[in-house]
């Protein structure tokens, strides 16, 4: 009986325990303070935002329309299709579709194409380990189009991102068209544009720049720079190897570090940020990340004639844009140590104070 008694016991102390541990406490992100809203507008660049910072396009979830005059097709590559799908009595729209090869597809669902915001929210689980999650909520559908669905391909009642999807389709199967959070670029290396147009990444000399061509090197022909060209290669006859790296941090930042910078200390092995996307006032988590889906960093000039540098988070939401109209060099770091530098800064370069 006593025996009994203790595993109960152990049961039920089992069974408080783990609820205690998965028990979690989640507040939502939009603060009126950039330290407690990641799209907060001071923390977003090169963005002309006129509605919400989180507010993004989705499209879905599929349904089918009252009728439709298309439905399973095959044997059909090359053609182009007419369907007539009506909603209502009172309403009728006609997609055509381009069917693409000679596969089986079904055309019986529309997909709706919406206006929704990103919610963030800060979990802490009882072990105060601190986590972020995400919904998406549709606030308004604006469009519809016909779904090219393969016919034994599972329909998802997850929104899908278009900046995401279109990012994931076209970019990640290229080398060197982007860089995310587990890696970083060296001076002379870069990313390019999918048609190799344009390049972004490193100089020699430390500046970070988007140039025309298929790489970057001291030669190219710059559209865009953060204005850090001024960092000496040699000091007192002595050629300097400062490692400079161009990293997208964790926190949704695009900053460069350096080695030797410091006068007091030039054999220090320590990476510091010289340059960063934000001011140093402002280091708080930009956007959305989880494991899945991080941080990503391309060159965009796939329907626009000039090339558009941009970072989009977890949750498709662009938080960086960088283009030749962009009056933007970031912010220089230098001067945030408040100690000597083995060079000196040109004095239109010097931090206003």
């Amino acid at each position: 009986m006593k025996f009994n008694r203790a595993l109960l016991l152990l049961s039920t102390l089992a069974t408080i325990y783990c609820k205690e541990t998965t028990t979690e406490k989640c507040v939502p992100l939009n603060g009126k303070e950039p330290a407690h809203n990641p799209y907060h507008s001071s923390l977003i660049q090169g963005r002309e935002v006129e509605g919400n910072i989180n507010e993004i396009v989705t499209f879905g979830p599929p349904f089918k329309p009252s009728k439709n005059s298309c439905g399973k097709v095959k044997g059909l590559g090359g053609s182009k299709i007419t369907c007539k799908v009506e909603y209502s009595e009172n309403h009728t729209t006609i997609f055509n579709e381009f069917i693409p090869d000679d596969r089986c597809y079904d055309l019986s669902y529309v997909l709706p194409i919406n206006l929704s915001d990103v919610n963030v929210w800060e979990c802490t689980t009882s072990d105060n380990e601190v986590y972020y999650k995400k919904n998406i909520v549709t606030k308004s559908m604006i469009n519809k189009t016909l779904l090219l669905k393969e016919c034994d391909q599972k329909l998802t009642e997850e929104p899908i991102i278009p900046n995401l999807n279109d990012f994931y389709y076209d970019y990640k199967p290229n080398k060197n068209t982007f860089l995310n959070t587990s890696k970083y670029l060296k001076p002379n290396q870069y990313i390019t544009s999918l048609d190799k147009e344009y390049s972004f990444g490193l100089l020699s000399s430390g500046e970070l720049v988007l140039c025309y061509g298929p790489k970057v090197d001291d030669k190219c022909e710059r559209i865009w720079t953060n204005g850090m060209n001024y960092i000496p290669k040699v000091i007192n006859n002595k050629k300097i190897n400062y490692h400079f790296k161009l990293h997208l941090g964790e926190n949704g930042h695009l900053y460069v570090t350096a080695k030797h910078i410091f006068a007091d200390s030039p054999k220090d092995r320590k990476e510091y940020v010289i340059w960063d996307s934000l001011p140093k006032d402002l280091p708080y988590k930009v956007g959305y990340s989880d494991e899945e889906s991080s941080y990503n960093l391309y060159i965009d000039n796939e329907e626009i004639d000039y090339p558009l540098v941009k970072v989009i988070d977890g949750a498709g939401v662009e938080i960086l844009k960088i283009n030749s109209d962009f009056k933007y060099e970031g912010y220089s770091f230098l001067e945030e140590y408040d100690r000597p530098l083995a060079f000196d800064i040109p004095k239109n370069k010097k931090k206003l104070n």
